[in-house]
């Protein structure tokens, strides 16, 4: 009998959905409490934290300690000879959602890991945030706790973009251009728009109170893009900041436009920064990363430190984040002052590489420029690299990808070395397209797998020495 892939991983039902097909929970190797990602659509599980994945034939050996054979019984499916093609759980997973194992067709990768949502998803999406940036949603008594109790003050939230939605509701997947019957929830709580070239692709939302603590922080609204940074720029300083929440990067811009350009928030510490935003913060001249003052943010700002190794680590002086130091009595404008202005002074000189707009009113920042750097990350989910000594392109995958998937996205490099060059910056095209070995990744610093405080510190130590070139992704 065909098993459900998130009844096998968490019996309990700890897993909450997280937006765009994904939902989080407890490791059910090493434990946690949201690290251990899933995707049911495509059958799929990955833990951030201890590394493990793969699909439910996977889990029931690493679990359960079964053979292969003894975990395709348990499940009740058709197992492969040695040497053949994996199970074909995930398969029998992805078809019950009309979405095919390999994603060996254009419809299957697009909705498997969509570049943009649909056009009609977009129009309702900005007219789902324009009612939420009315007068009436903004000046709620919800909105005044919310948003005004971190800091925020009417005129930054107009400025900022954001919006607040008082009361959670359901509306059809039809209405919103998605397929499939039923109806999916648009959250209550702030709505962090994330915008790209052709509007709006993503719409995040950060929950609050009870819908919190039931559901997770964080959520993205069903049928966006996903993988994508939040970005925002329009300040009239030079310095672009990385930080982990968007409501800290958004606090900052409101507080120090004069010293910060804009910023990148990662989706989770754990999660990095996409491809189109490491690229465009590795244009910029000055980057600074402001971790959040616990064990996972420093993990999280080594690994970012080995992926922009121009950036700068700025600490915050009290508290965890810069909500937290603002709100404690530290004004983030004093602290932009006093740990910024170095920055700024370095950006100042080299004025032509500067992104940041001369006009004080924010407007979005479109950043994909690399078009095929971008479908080689989301929808082949590899990272392209290079390390001294070596003039192949190297290419690191996803944890839990099948022997095929790695293949076709080899195939893809190679058809597109020339481009993949351009957009990564490269001076001359590589002379090939392999798979990076374990030693590689282990030179040039990981980005998928979650490692320790002090891995982490030797990868980045390694990783200067070689010299490494700049990787966009």
């Amino acid at each position: 009998m065909k098993a459900d892939l998130l009844s096998l991983i968490s019996p309990a039902g700890q897993f909450k959905p997280k937006g765009s097909g994904e939902w989080a929970g407890p490791c059910p190797l090493c434990g946690g409490t949201d690290r251990c990602c899933a995707w049911p659509e495509r059958g799929r599980w990955w833990c951030r934290q201890c590394g493990k994945g793969g699909d439910a034939v996977d889990l029931l050996r690493l679990r359960d300690g079964l053979s292969y054979r003894a975990a395709c019984d348990a499940l009740g499916i058709a197992s492969a000879p040695k040497g053949g093609k994996p199970s074909s759980f995930a398969r029998q997973q992805g078809a019950a959602f009309g979405v095919g194992h390999k994603g060996n067709t254009e419809a299957t990768k697009q909705k498997c890991c969509p570049l943009l949502p649909p056009a009609a998803w977009m129009e309702q999406a900005a007219a789902f945030l324009a009612s939420c940036r009315t007068d009436a949603a903004l000046s709620c008594q919800a909105a005044q706790d919310v948003l005004y109790g971190r800091g925020f003050t009417p005129e930054g939230v107009r400025a900022l973009g954001i919006g607040f939605n008082p009361v959670a509701h359901w509306v059809s997947r039809s209405s919103w251009g998605l397929e499939g019957d039923g109806r999916f929830c648009l959250p209550s709580g702030i709505l962090l728009p994330i915008w790209r070239k052709a509007g709006l692709a993503a719409l995040e939302v950060r929950r609050f109170g009870d819908d919190a603590a039931r559901w997770g922080k964080y959520a993205f609204i069903s049928g966006g893009a996903a993988g994508l940074s939040y970005i925002h720029g329009g300040g009239r300083g030079r310095v672009w900041l990385v930080v982990e929440g968007a409501l800290d990067g958004l606090l900052a811009l409101q507080e120090a436009r004069a010293y910060v350009a804009g910023f990148a928030a990662c989706a989770g510490v754990s999660k990095g920064l996409s491809a189109d935003a490491l690229a465009f913060l590795g244009e910029q001249s000055a980057v600074a990363i402001v971790p959040d003052g616990d064990g996972p943010g420093a993990v999280g700002c080594a690994r970012l430190q080995a992926q922009l190794p121009g950036a700068v680590v700025v600490d915050v002086p009290t508290g965890k984040d810069l909500t937290e130091m603002h709100a404690s009595g530290v004004p983030i404008a004093l602290w932009a002052e006093t740990f910024l202005a170095g920055l700024q002074a370095q950006a100042d000189a080299s004025l032509p590489f500067c992104k940041a707009a001369d006009s004080p009113t924010p407007s979005p920042v479109s950043p994909c420029q690399w078009p095929t750097l971008r479908e080689l990350t989301e929808r082949h989910h590899a990272t392209a690299f290079m390390v001294a000594g070596d003039d192949a392109l190297l290419l690191e995958f996803a944890a839990g990808m099948f022997r095929s998937e790695k293949q076709a996205a080899v195939r893809f490099a190679e058809e597109h070395l020339a481009d993949l060059a351009n957009d990564l910056l490269l001076p001359a095209v590589p002379s090939g397209v392999r798979i990076a070995t374990r030693a590689e990744i282990a030179k040039a610093g990981p980005f998928f797998e979650p490692e320790s405080a002090l891995e982490s510190t030797k990868r980045k130590k390694t990783a200067h020495s070689m010299g490494r070139m700049k990787n966009a992704a």
